[in-house]
């Protein structure tokens, strides 16, 4: 009867439901850090697109990847969670610390998960190449997998990033660095300072905050640069 089959469609629903949601119970992480190449200039390039050669340690050996870095967003049937963060380290060399996180029924099963994760980025020289998203492994389940990566720069250094992956990962931080109108290939400048990154606002934002100081009776000078941690 039509009873039986509503009965038994719930129950099948109702039985995925609570799988899906079991899958999911646990959350298990792993990072790796990666030393990146210095330069006597200490200047460095953050940009996105173009194909790369990314070499692979693997046991036994090595391989060498053809991998295309494509520098914009792309549709996939799973949802992608990718994040990267600047950050100010007193001395040192720069590095990035890349942190892969997943759920799973179990820690096991969550830590292999995160292990599904494949994500590239490509260092020549003072270019950082950065993709927007991150893929799973062939026959790899989406788990909530996400990619977090921590950008650490010593002070004095100088970073000059493209406007498209400073919109793409940056935007709350260089807001008023950004001029929405000029060219996506566009770099913007910033200087790690003992203070923070700092970066030249455009004329755009200082108008902007002219306005606001008016509004509100402000008599404040309106500087010219923005600094973030």
């Amino acid at each position: 009867s039509l009873f039986m089959v509503w009965t038994i469609a719930l129950a099948v629903g109702i039985f995925s439901l609570v799988k899906n949601a079991t899958d999911f119970k646990e959350e298990a992480s792993f990072s790796e850090t990666n030393i990146l190449k210095d330069n006597p200039q200490h200047v460095y390039y953050l940009k996105s697109g173009g194909e790369r050669t990314v070499t692979e340690n693997i046991i036994g050996g090595s391989s060498t990847k053809i991998i295309t870095i494509t520098g914009h967003d792309r549709n996939f049937d799973t949802p992608n969670n990718v994040a990267i963060e600047l950050h100010l380290i007193e001395t040192g060399l720069p590095s990035l610390i890349k942190s892969y996180t997943a759920r799973g029924k179990n820690f096991d099963a969550a830590l292999k998960n995160a292990n599904q994760i494949e994500y590239y980025y490509q260092q020549k020289d003072s270019l950082l190449t950065f993709d927007f998203q991150s893929e799973l492994k062939k026959s790899s389940l989406w788990r909530n997998q996400e990619v977090k990566m921590k950008l650490n720069f010593p002070i004095g250094s100088i970073i000059f990033i493209e406007q498209k992956l400073a919109r793409h990962f940056f935007q709350n931080q260089m807001y008023d660095c950004m001029d929405y109108e000029d060219n996506d290939e566009r770099l913007i400048k910033l200087v790690a300072t003992k203070e923070g990154f700092v970066c030249d606002k455009t004329t755009k934002a200082i108008e902007r905050q002219k306005e606001n100081n008016l509004q509100n009776d402000v008599k404040d000078s309106v500087s010219t640069t923005s600094i973030f941690n």
